[in-house]
């Protein structure tokens, strides 16, 4: 003889029927779930495939600075009222290199590891000059265009001219000692 359970009662079958609809709810965000992960992972790997991803056409920023090991800031590329600039740094701090622009085009300015200048290159209304300065901080040798030719500087500042070569229409020779005398030949 076989006894069945009775299962007609309304509370039991709404029991069955709602573990039924459970069941059926969970498995569907499981395929769900597994299809939009299969579904991206196909579309990134297609993506990756039609791709070089090794190269970036263009990276946009206000600033970009590089860091050395220690965290110190050794680069800095950015920009200033003039237009772009990048800054060169010691592991000490002291900023060594400037390249940025001016009114009249570019700018190169070298300094030594205390901060005084070394060397500069820049251009100027009427063509663009070359100096390197002292460890004193003077100017000891300047070549500049200017609209009546070049002109080539040497001495201990921009003030103690000893020896001045003019080309173009002041073309001449000046030559000078420490007292300012007059030495040319």
């Amino acid at each position: 003889m076989t006894h069945h359970t009775p299962t007609n009662s309304t509370t039991t079958r709404l029991a069955v029927l709602e573990h039924a609809v459970a069941q059926g709810a969970r498995r569907e965000r499981r395929w769900r779930w597994a299809f939009m992960v299969t579904a991206g992972g196909l579309g990134l790997a297609a993506l990756s495939a039609a791709t070089d991803v090794t190269r970036i056409d263009a990276i946009r920023t206000h600033q970009l600075e590089v860091l050395n090991a220690n965290g110190q800031v050794v680069m800095s590329i950015g920009s200033d009222q003039g237009g772009g600039r990048l800054d060169l740094w010691s592991p000490q701090g002291a900023n060594l290199a400037r390249l940025a622009s001016n009114d009249h085009g570019g700018d190169l300015a070298l300094w030594n590891e205390t901060g005084g200048a070394a060397a500069g290159v820049w251009a100027t209304e009427d063509g663009g000059n070359i100096a390197a300065w002292t460890a004193a901080g003077g100017r000891a040798a300047t070549i500049a265009a200017g609209q009546n030719g070049g002109t080539v500087s040497l001495g201990l500042s921009m003030e103690e001219v000893s020896v001045s070569l003019k080309g173009g229409n002041e073309a001449g020779l000046d030559v000078r000692d420490a007292s300012g005398i007059d030495r040319t030949t």
